[in-house]
């Protein structure tokens, strides 16, 4: 079971593997973080058994700073658990009830990347991190060769530098600066002497000309 919003190249052969290797009834990836208020924690004994839960604790309360990322592998008695109920939420329902009836179940900790890309902040993180091969993933689009030079764009002048990728349909116009790690979502319209950088344009966007956009996610209305 994976979260949607979770953005990862975790090796999931390991994660089943290391759920083999205990004698749980789940195991769930877990990543250290270095600010537990943003991520629900788990808190376990010396042998990675789950103990308990703490949900976005402040920072001087934490009892663990490993998050879980919403990544589990679970065996089919999981479902004797919640017979009778026709929706269940794993945090509220399900690991609630593995505690209170004692049931083992463990963590596996993970250094790949992940990101919960749930909010408009970890959304751009997360494809600037991919534009930039810091999560392995297949990118959809073209990466820009660099034009314009490195003095040229110290100086502000057109081109592009760092990773800028850009997907099928994108007009660009006459005179644009494009600074990467950047990501053009397809049919996006850049238009002539505007400066994006360090952004995601979505698809169908358009930038007006001699529009600035920097570190942001760029839409446009719906109609």
């Amino acid at each position: 079971m994976m979260a949607a919003d979770g953005l990862t190249d975790i090796d999931l052969a390991a994660l089943r593997a290391a759920h083999e290797a205990n004698d749980g009834i789940a195991t769930l990836a877990v990543k250290r973080v270095s600010n537990v208020s943003e991520f629900g924690v788990v808190i376990t004994g010396s042998d990675g058994r789950i103990q308990g839960f703490q949900e976005k604790p402040d920072q001087a309360e934490a009892l663990s700073d490993l998050a879980s990322c919403m990544i589990y592998v679970l065996d089919r008695e999981i479902f004797d658990y919640f017979p009778e109920q026709p929706v269940v939420d794993f945090a509220l329902d399900l690991f609630p009830a593995l505690l209170s009836n004692d049931v083992p179940f463990h963590i596996h900790e993970i250094d790949s990347y992940w990101n919960d890309v749930g909010s408009l902040p970890e959304y751009l993180q997360g494809n600037l991190d991919a534009v930039q091969g810091a999560v392995e993933v297949e990118l959809a689009g073209e990466l820009l060769e660099p034009s314009g030079g490195d003095e040229a764009l110290e100086r502000g002048d057109p081109g592009v530098g760092g990773p800028v990728l850009a997907a099928e349909g994108c007009e660009i116009g006459a005179g644009v600066r494009l600074d990467g790690p950047l990501v053009l979502g397809e049919g996006c319209t850049i238009g002539d002497g505007a400066w994006v950088k360090e952004s995601v344009v979505l698809s169908g966007a358009e930038v007006p000309p001699g529009a600035l956009v920097a570190s942001a996610v760029y839409g446009r209305r719906a109609a």
